[in-house]
């Protein structure tokens, strides 16, 4: 397996709160996007990334349900956070990689989008799931009143993949079109972490073109299986 990523977070303005927290070691990567409703979604969304990086459930206990395993962590720290009475809430959008593979978890209305390359080149292969409503508001939220699931993907097929995790204050002002000029840059080519950043770097900057003033994060990562 081969792994790489690069990233650019919580690049704020004068409307924006910086509640934005990414984690990540050597398999596993974690953005959370605190509320900015709430004055500790801030410190909450750290909080909430930095357990979840250290808790997400070892690749090599693959024959369990991986789904609830992650979901009692998840809902470990969002009880303990009711209990403590934080009064914040954040999303969670993150990926770890598998011994053959790799899995994806969402909550709330953060982005994970995910292209896969085959023989006629890059492609949208999936989208995470986002908790909104009608209005476009997260339904939940975790610290919220309401936690009843995750959502869970797991990807085995072998090949090339680029994933973009994505704050909605990047995410709601990016298009598709956006994604396909990374992966188009990316090529037949392994890309380092140099390239990546910059990627993040130029998402980020359209992002604030299209008038975001929302915390604006992004995480690249690039798999070959």
């Amino acid at each position: 397996m081969f792994l790489t990523n690069g990233s650019l977070i919580n690049q704020t303005n004068e409307r924006s709160c910086g509640f934005d927290s990414f984690n990540s070691s050597h398999d596993t990567f974690v953005l959370c996007d605190g509320a900015n409703s709430c004055k500790n979604g801030g410190i909450l969304a750290n909080s909430l990334a930095e357990a979840i990086l250290a808790k997400w459930p070892n690749s090599f206990d693959i024959k369990s349900n991986r789904m609830d395993l992650i979901y009692k962590v998840v809902l470990a720290e969002h009880n303990k956070y009711l209990t403590n009475k934080i009064e914040a809430a954040s999303t969670i959008i993150g990926l770890k990689t598998l011994l053959n593979g790799f899995e994806m978890i969402s909550i709330g209305d953060s982005y994970g989008e995910i292209f896969y390359k085959n023989q006629n080149g890059w492609s949208k292969l999936y989208s995470m799931p986002r908790d909104i409503d009608e209005n476009g508001h997260p339904w939940q939220l975790v610290g919220s009143e309401v936690l009843k699931k995750i959502n869970y993907k797991k990807f085995d097929k072998n090949g090339s993949y680029c994933i973009f995790l994505l704050s909605d204050g990047a995410g709601n002002f990016l298009t598709q079109k956006s994604f396909y000029r990374v992966t188009e840059s990316i090529g037949e080519n392994r890309p380092n972490s140099y390239d990546l950043n910059f990627f993040s770097l130029d998402l980020v900057r359209e992002a604030k073109n299209n008038k975001s003033y929302d915390d604006i994060s992004v995480a690249i990562i690039y798999l070959d299986f």
